[in-house]
């Protein structure tokens, strides 16, 4: 019999279709939470598919042939890794197949920000036409300074995408990257402070771990340029929201585009809904057709050669 692999996400009708064509040439693939496709339970998983559900102690003793999680994502944060390990199961990231769709939305964030769009498309449907008070507080792209912080996939990617802009690309990362790709890229290597002090727009995109935590804080929202933006797609915890808050507040920068919170999903009366200069979504940087076509195809060849005893890619716990 093929192993089966149970995806734990209440997802859609459209995303199951999508799921199951991609897998279809691969293993059993079985829903927890079915609308169309075939029940499955944790008891008989062998594989767990994982998007948003919790991986927890719990649910992984409640399945007890698993050999591996997959996530459908980069960020591994909602599972218990360490109880995994303990067990001997593998946790599995899909890397750089969201890069383009998370980059996309930062892009959106920026001429969204830097043209008041949000605000404006309210008032234009509730019958204001205002078509002056926002000139003095609107802007291009162009001749701008744009600082992102962290290289990886999905800074990279920005990257692409803002350099036919005409803007000054400015970057950290613990890891600079190498002189080639900055000449390709057209980016210059910043220290953090110096970047946080001369960008107009800044893009957080680092990996969650302790040691980001609150990365960027009070300290270093009172180094940021006065005026700038602030755009968070990576985590919620990277940035200390209750500063930015009141860094927003006091006028020290002009707004955010916040994709992650902490909590999430935050609570319906939090601070963060009050502010027009506040772009929020709800943590779907990487919701796209598109990048989960790509994540689902990855997953299943990732799943099908660990089930053919060919070394998985991107294991996050080193088994």
């Amino acid at each position: 019999m093929k192993s089966v692999i149970l995806y734990i996400d209440k997802v859609s009708e459209p995303m199951e279709e999508l799921a199951i064509q991609s897998f279809r040439d691969s293993l059993q693939l079985k829903f927890l939470y079915p609308k169309k496709g075939q029940q499955g339970s944790l008891e008989e998983a062998d594989y767990i598919l994982d998007t948003h559900a919790k991986v927890t102690k719990d649910l992984i003793d409640a399945a007890p042939n698993l050999k591996m999680i997959q996530r459908t994502g980069v960020g591994y944060d909602n599972v218990d890794v360490e109880y995994a390990t303990s067990k001997n199961i593998a946790v599995s990231v899909t890397l750089g197949t969201n890069a383009s769709s998370v980059a996309e939305l930062v892009i959106l964030y920026m001429l969204a920000m830097f043209r008041n769009l949000i605000v404006l498309d309210r008032q234009s449907k509730a019958g204001i036409w205002d078509n002056w008070k926002y000139r003095h507080q609107s802007f291009e792209l162009s001749g701008k300074t744009i600082g992102i912080i962290g290289g990886g996939f999905i800074g990279r990617e920005v990257m692409k995408r803002l350099k036919p802009f005409g803007v000054r690309i400015i970057y950290y990362d613990v890891n600079r990257l190498s002189p080639r790709l900055e000449e390709e890229l057209g980016v210059e290597f910043q220290a953090k402070n110096a970047l946080l002090a001369r960008s107009d727009i800044i893009s957080i995109h680092v990996p969650w771990s302790e040691n980001n935590r609150w990365l960027i804080g009070t300290k270093e929202l009172a180094v940021m340029k006065e005026g700038a933006f602030l755009i968070n797609t990576s985590r919620g915890p990277v940035v200390d929201q209750n500063a930015l808050i009141e860094a927003v507040k006091a006028g020290r920068i002009a707004g955010a585009g916040l994709d992650v919170f902490d909590p999430e999903p935050f609570h319906k009366d939090s601070d963060i809904l009050k502010f027009d200069n506040i772009i929020t979504t709800p943590h779907v940087g990487a919701a796209t057709k598109d990048n989960f076509s790509r994540a689902y195809i990855f997953c299943a060849k990732n799943i099908f050669n660990f089930d053919q005893g060919i070394k998985a890619e991107n294991i996050v716990n080193g088994l």
